[in-house]
């Protein structure tokens, strides 16, 4: 056996099924569905057998409704016709016929599939993977899909996402044993030397006694994992099983005073590592750190002590994010809840601020701010929200995929999205994808068409543009 893979390593969770062999042999095409029809598009695995290459080619779906609730599930039909360099597959079902070429699978795309860790700094044009066993490190240019570099750390790489600095010119990685942070320099092809290499190690403190990579026996807890933040491009910030601390990337120095739960009995220091995380406040050398008791604490690095306290708005925290300016303080609780504290409010009477709610249920997580007044959220149905925060609505949304990775312009104005093999960057002004769609129809839309659109806009979407 050449290769192996499975539907894990390759981000598909639902079973593949009989494949077809193009006339040469060379290249597989196996309908994996990993969507189906619920979310109006197939997934296609394509293998080049020759070259041990896998790559996904996702097509739309005849219709969008959950096929095994309705119990209309089958197997589409699917032909492939054509020499290697130039196959197209044909997918029939429902009445419906797709006809569309099948790319070559590349080295960028099987590394985008079978790493299932990737980041991407669409300012820069890079992205870079880590691989599946975490022994390799691996820098792409996103316009060329050109591989910059290929290098084994010194420690293994956990499963978690490196970090690119916001001038693209550091990165930074978790070793598996959450023991340390290790720290990369990254050039330009036009600036000479290596485009990636390590340039020094971390060893962020943590308390005694408590292994960051696995439960503690003695009470059950699963330490938070190591999470890693720049703050601004030479200083870096690191949660580390309840302990915050602060770094110079230059040197690999502390910048500041280590923030440490008081507490002293195992028990309590256990509980503590398994909850407290932080998020770092842009431009003030601070971190809000959620504390064991659901309490938000404003860490100053330079002074060594907290320079507040402010109450949770309510609910377990499952996510903290500051605007780019460190004044709003977006968070979002277990229940799906979303509130903004802004911390230049006076606070009241009673020495507290007031949370303002954007949602009350239905969020799952904090994309953070493409810009200042704008932020993105994810939904428990895999919708993006974009809020302007200062009015306290909804902007507009969008349902891009799922188990994806994205990264936003520093202008808010693209994001980049590597979903299964593809990464595609696309721009976020609705009203262009409406002129699109609204061209490619070319007609007003039918009734089935109107019913797919969102509760509340069941109307021509392209009146406006007819007139």
């Amino acid at each position: 056996m050449k290769r192996q893979y499975s539907t894990g390593q390759l981000g598909l969770v639902c079973p593949l099924y009989v494949p077809g062999l193009d006339r040469t042999g060379r290249f597989m095409v196996n309908p994996a569905q990993r969507f189906g029809a619920q979310f109006g598009r197939y997934r296609f695995l394509v293998l080049d057998l020759q070259e041990g290459l896998p790559a996904t080619l996702d097509l739309p779906a005849p219709e969008q409704r959950d096929e095994f609730i309705a119990g209309s599930a089958r197997l589409p039909a699917i032909s492939l016709a054509g020499p290697p360099e130039a196959m197209k597959l044909a997918v029939s079902s429902g009445g419906t016929v797709v006809l569309a070429k099948v790319p070559a699978p590349t080295a960028f795309d099987s590394a985008m599939l079978t790493s299932l860790i990737r980041t991407v700094d669409v300012d820069h044009e890079r992205a870079v993977t880590v691989d599946a066993d975490g022994q390799g490190l691996r820098l792409w240019d996103l316009a060329s899909r050109r591989q910059l570099a290929a290098l084994k750390p010194s420690a293994q790489l956990a499963k978690l996402y490196p970090q690119f600095s916001p001038d693209g010119k550091r990165l930074l990685t978790v070793t598996a044993d959450g023991l340390g942070v290790l720290v990369w320099d990254v050039k330009p092809p036009e600036g000479g030397g290596p485009a990636l290499a390590e340039a020094r190690r971390i060893t962020p403190p943590a308390p005694p006694g408590i292994d960051p990579a696995h439960e503690d026996a003695r009470t059950g807890r699963t330490p938070a994992w190591v999470n890693t933040w720049f703050d601004g491009d030479d200083h870096a910030v690191v949660s580390a099983v309840s302990y915050v601390s602060r770094w110079d990337l230059r040197t690999g120095a502390p910048a500041g005073a280590v923030y440490r739960p008081p507490l002293q009995e195992h028990l309590a220091l256990s509980e503590a590592a398994s909850a407290v995380f932080t998020v770092p406040r842009p431009g003030h050398r601070q971190a809000a750190v959620r504390t064991d008791g659901e309490k938000i604490l404003l860490w100053d690095f330079e002074k060594g002590q907290p320079a507040e306290t402010v109450n949770a708005p309510g609910g377990p925290i499952r996510q903290m994010s500051f605007d780019p300016a460190g004044r709003l303080l977006t968070v979002v609780t277990t229940d799906g809840q979303l509130e903004t504290l802004d911390m230049d409010q006076k606070p009241g009477k009673d020495g507290n601020r007031t949370w303002k709610s954007l949602a009350y249920r239905g969020v799952q997580w904090l994309n953070g701010f493409p810009e200042a007044s704008t932020l993105s959220t994810a939904g428990t149905m895999n919708s993006f929200t974009f809020w302007d925060v200062a009015r306290g609505t909804e902007k507009y949304h969008f349902t891009p995929g799922y188990g994806a990775t994205g990264d936003w312009s520093t202008d808010g104005t693209r994001l980049a999205w590597a979903d299964g093999s593809t990464v595609d960057v696309l721009p976020l002004d609705p009203e262009a994808w409406r002129r699109r769609a609204c061209g490619l129809a070319a007609r007003v839309l039918t009734g089935p068409e109107t019913r797919l659109l969102p509760p509340g806009s069941r109307s021509d979407a392209c009146a406006g543009l007819r007139k």
